[in-house]
């Protein structure tokens, strides 16, 4: 596994709890993109696993959950 996609993951996934809005969601999603694509081209588990916390934080964010 490359580090390199390991640490922007975990940098990337530590944020998305501080996340309260779809707009601020979209918006940290595009602010990263150059990441989000290094970790896909590089290993593609973990950009299964970030693209499914963006899902999770999402629905939390639209049923109100903040937790």
């Amino acid at each position: 596994m490359s580090k390199a996609a390991k640490d922007i993951h975990q940098i990337l996934s530590a944020f998305l709890d501080g996340i309260r809005s779809e707009k601020n969601l979209e918006d940290y999603w595009i602010k990263n993109k150059t990441g989000i694509t290094t970790i896909k081209t590089m290993n593609a588990e973990l950009y299964a696993d970030l693209i499914e916390q963006f899902k999770v934080r999402r629905k939390e964010i639209q049923e109100g959950g903040d937790d």
